[in-house]
């Protein structure tokens, strides 16, 4: 059921309002927050351009909750935390629970985009990041996919951390060229929340 709804969400991602700020869960060292009690992190409201939007949590058993971002060139980000019934899943990219739970991400990204999409690419296989520093590495896949006339992309980025799944849903119209960057920007400061890194 999660990676059914996720795979629809991908494509409805970019359809969303404009949603005003939500208001935060409190603040650490001045700066505003949301908690993420399954990680046991807080995750700052603002991260580069984007600034948190909203939380919805999930009623059915190992669908965990979301957190939505948005960006001011239309750039949405959903970070889904999760389980999916799995017990113990470890940290990182290199092990079989996080990469069998990639492979049917994207199988049901495709299927949905094929049923939603007017044309979709997948121009890149399953890749590890390298980001430097502290923090999380990923796997992820890039798309592009064309809807009621706008070309978009989108990426999805999958990692385990503290026994969850840590997904992200990252779309927005590929003609907006200063999206790459604030994605960049955010994923960078995402890490270091996740990895619970020094500022």
């Amino acid at each position: 059921m999660l990676r059914c709804l996720t795979a629809v969400l991908l494509v409805a991602t970019l359809h969303l309002p404009q949603l005003a700020v939500a208001a935060p869960d409190g603040a650490a060292n001045g700066v505003e927050v949301v908690a993420v009690p399954a990680l046991d992190i807080q995750i700052p409201v603002q991260l580069g351009a984007m600034h948190f939007v909203e939380r919805e949590q999930f009623e059915e058993a190992g669908m965990g909750e979301s957190l939505s971002f948005a960006g001011p060139a239309r750039v949405h980000v959903n970070v889904y935390v999760y389980d999916d019934g799995f017990n113990n899943i470890p940290d990182g990219t290199q092990n079989a629970a996080v990469r069998e739970q990639f492979a049917t991400v994207i199988e049901q990204a495709r299927q949905a985009l094929k049923q939603y999409a007017d044309a979709a690419r997948f121009p890149n296989s399953t890749q590890t990041s390298h980001f430097a520093g502290c923090g999380p590495q990923f796997l992820w896949q890039q798309f592009e996919f064309d809807l009621k006339g706008q070309h978009n992309t989108s990426y999805t980025y999958l990692t385990g951390l503290h026994g969850q799944f840590v997904k992200l849903r990252i779309s927005h119209p590929a003609q907006e060229s200063e999206a790459p960057r604030q994605v960049e920007v955010f994923l960078q400061q995402l890490r270091k929340a996740l990895g619970r890194c020094a500022a």
